[in-house]
């Protein structure tokens, strides 16, 4: 079963994505601040993180330098998943290593799911 970290500083979003990743049978933690999604990366190893961009301690954009630039977390793929401008932000995280952009009003939890489990599946992680 592939371990999902999703670092979002909504309490709602966070509930809302953790029941139907769970409901999906994903493991899934979270973290409500770049910070502790830092410290979460590095000891619980997640196959994947899902990122928010727009956090009030550190940015989303923040977080995945540092997550490309730690050894140890490097290599776990990100895909930001946010209400932030698309044609703003897009080309930068790519640029700083995520693997996608989506934008939380263009897709719904449960595609996110399934898009999810594809990627996992082509990159074949489990």
């Amino acid at each position: 079963m592939a371990k999902i970290l999703l670092i979002e500083d909504d309490d709602d979003q966070i509930l809302l994505y953790n029941t139907v990743f769970k409901i999906n049978d994903f493991d899934i933690i979270s973290a409500i601040s770049g910070k502790i999604g830092l410290e979460r990366a590095r000891n619980e190893h997640p196959d994947l993180i899902l990122l928010d961009l727009n956090m009030e301690e550190m940015s989303g954009e923040e977080v995945i330098k540092k997550l490309k630039e730690n050894p140890e977390t490097k290599n776990i793929p990100v895909i930001v998943l946010t209400n932030m401008d698309k044609k703003k932000f897009q080309e930068q995280v790519l640029e700083l290593g995520a693997e996608y952009f989506w934008e939380k009003t263009e897709v719904m939890p449960l595609d996110v799911v399934k898009k999810v489990a594809e990627f996992l599946e082509k990159n074949k992680i489990k």
